[in-house]
């Protein structure tokens, strides 16, 4: 197709010529089935549906065409779910410390009179035994950890073979890494937005919070004793959290009047301590 324009010359010879685009349009053409075209009319009905309402007759006027199953696009843009994650964990370890899963919550406020805002959980997936460590900031997760290591392999007399935590930064650092890289753990990192792929802290720790709330609220002990009342929630023992306890008064030259005991809280177990800490 020839085209011609005219226009004037210019002063310094050249010629100019106003255009514009043309607006434009496109076209799309596809072939379209029969049962697709039903599928559409029907706002998208799975395709299963469809066929049953076909062959028991339940709606008027659709004719007995073959469904066929295809694949619709705006179906999966408009429908598309993940599937169900299991409620078991396919696999479980066969020794302690070949798998320790680890999580954070937080912040938690208040803080607690120590400022703790956080709680690093650790489980051991082969015992089931659980850690809990209380922090400050996030940033001192790495520093607990490489504590933890320390500790729990000496107790157990063996490494720690693969460590489990979501893709949060305070796992992700170059000096965690590192220090994984080095000292043989392998990470397991769970895909973005699916807490369910570490079930197992996440659900110890959802019931801890459950219990933590409980006993607090139970006695009616002061929110920025949550910290107390997480280690109680970690460690149950018979003594009711915040219940009334009388501490024997040990002081020399002790008068015949004098009181013989103090009255306290009770707020758990001490670790590393036969005693308990009281208020």
């Amino acid at each position: 197709m020839e085209a011609t324009a005219k226009a004037n010359r210019a002063k310094n010879r050249l010629y100019k010529v106003h255009m514009r685009i043309r607006e434009t349009a496109q076209l799309y053409l596809t072939e379209t089935s029969e049962s697709s075209r039903w599928h559409a009319r029907l706002g998208h009905l799975n395709f299963e549906n469809l066929k049953t309402m076909i062959d028991k007759g339940v709606v008027r006027g659709i004719p007995r065409v073959n469904i066929e199953k295809k694949i619709c696009g705006a179906c999966l843009l408009g429908k598309q779910t993940r599937q169900v994650f299991p409620q078991a964990s396919s696999f479980r370890a066969s020794k302690k410390l070949e798998l320790v899963h680890g999580d954070l919550c937080g912040p938690i406020t208040p803080s607690t009179a120590a400022g703790n805002r956080y709680i690093f959980v650790l489980i051991d997936d082969y015992s089931r035994y659980m850690w809990t460590v209380l922090m400050q900031e996030k940033s001192e997760a790495f520093t607990k950890f490489k504590n933890f290591k320390n500790l729990v392999e000496q107790e157990a007399g063996t490494r720690i073979q693969t460590f489990r935590t979501d893709r949060g930064g305070e796992f992700l650092s170059h000096e965690f890494t590192r220090f994984c890289e080095t000292s043989g753990i392998k990470r397991h990192l769970t895909a973005p937005y699916t807490p369910q792929q570490n079930g197992v802290v996440e659900r110890r720790n959802r019931t801890l919070m459950e219990m933590t709330r409980s006993i607090m609220k139970h006695m009616h002990v002061p929110n920025y004793l949550w910290g107390e009342a997480r280690k109680e929630a970690n460690s149950i023992i018979i003594r009711i959290f915040g219940c009334i306890g009388y501490a024997k008064v040990e002081k020399p030259q002790l008068k015949k009047l004098d009181d013989r005991s103090r009255v306290l809280v009770h707020l758990g177990t001490e670790p590393g301590s036969k005693a308990y800490p009281t208020t």
